[in-house]
């Protein structure tokens, strides 16, 4: 829009009196052809700190209360008011994901878990320096709880399946719970890639030890990082609480360990229903099925110790 600008002293609150035009601010005066030089394109920016507040208000109030519909629609018009806003960026995706179905478990962690290092981003740049802490324990609380809401649903969604077909659904259920996992896992990531050098980093550590924890905490998939991914995390976690980290080394030692002696025990069963169905059974079903047995069992057991060894040379020459 255009409006007058005073050319000795920049003010704009011009207004006419007696045919001429005056200055309010520093009472020079123009006749109507000098005022018409004056007019200038000028860009208003509105005000809207007042609509911020009443919306970041009307926001915590419904998130606090978890009335997540409500604290939807407030932090999305927020985000809309102020994209600089760092609860509106992730309350407003954390708020639909709270009333995600059992069959948007994956998606929803996913989505939230895409928006953890722009919202990190946000609060390094600008919240003020002694709120920044509170704010980043803030996320890593909400993002840990989500994970374990997500992946608690995906597993009593599982067990009510009947029996009969639930192995069926194995591939869905893992792919929920592998996503909860990343969403803790990588909420971690984010504070220590934007926080790591600072004290403010100790708080990667909380989301870190609940992904991780996920593994082992049910027996129908396999929900685990990959190695690389895993000695990360530790890493992280060894920086800020070097107890935990000594944790989950001796976890992660133990559970490959196991796949060892696994392998050696199927083996020594393999290799004792061989010589049972040569030496000890008498023909016919028992020999069969022993010798048969036997080769598969001990196939079985030398193909995790293999598995094994190569793994670990490879880890070995790889460091």
């Amino acid at each position: 829009m255009k409006s007058f600008v005073c050319e000795m002293c920049g003010g704009n609150d011009i207004e006419k009196a007696d045919g001429m035009y005056v200055c309010k601010s520093c009472g020079t005066k123009f006749t109507p052809e000098e005022a018409k030089k004056l007019l200038v394109e000028v860009t208003v920016k509105q005000d809207n700190s007042g609509k911020i507040e009443t919306l970041l208000s009307a926001a915590q109030k419904a998130r606090e209360s978890q009335n997540w519909k409500s604290a939807e629609v407030y932090y999305q018009d927020l985000f809309a008011e102020d994209p600089d806003n760092w609860e509106a960026a992730y309350f407003s995706v954390y708020a639909v994901s709270m009333q995600c179905k059992i069959a948007n478990i994956a998606s929803a962690c996913a989505n939230l878990t895409n928006v953890l290092l722009t919202t990190f981003k946000l609060i390094a740049e600008n919240v003020p320096d002694d709120q920044k802490a509170e704010a980043v324990s803030t996320v890593a609380a909400y993002t840990s709880s989500i994970s374990d809401v997500m992946f608690e649903s995906a597993l009593s969604h599982h067990m009510e399946i009947d029996a009969s077909i639930k192995s069926k659904y194995n591939g869905e259920l893992k792919s929920r719970l592998d996503n909860a996992m990343i969403l803790a896992l990588t909420c971690g990531e984010a504070i220590d890639a934007v926080f790591g050098d600072t004290e403010i980093g100790k708080y990667a550590v909380k989301p870190i030890l609940k992904g991780l924890g996920f593994n082992g905490r049910q027996s129908f998939v396999v929900c685990c990082p990959t190695h690389d991914y895993e000695e990360k995390m530790i890493s992280i976690v060894e920086k800020f609480d070097s107890s935990s980290a000594e944790q989950l080394k001796a976890k992660k030692a133990s559970r490959e360990m196991f796949v060892l002696k696994s392998g050696i025990v199927l083996a020594i069963i393999g290799a004792i229903c061989i010589f049972c169905g040569f030496m000890v059974a008498k023909g016919g079903f028992w020999t069969f099925f022993l010798r048969w047995m036997g080769y598969f069992l001990a196939a079985w057991g030398a193909i995790k110790v293999i598995l094994y060894v190569v793994t670990m040379a490879g880890r070995k020459n790889n460091s």
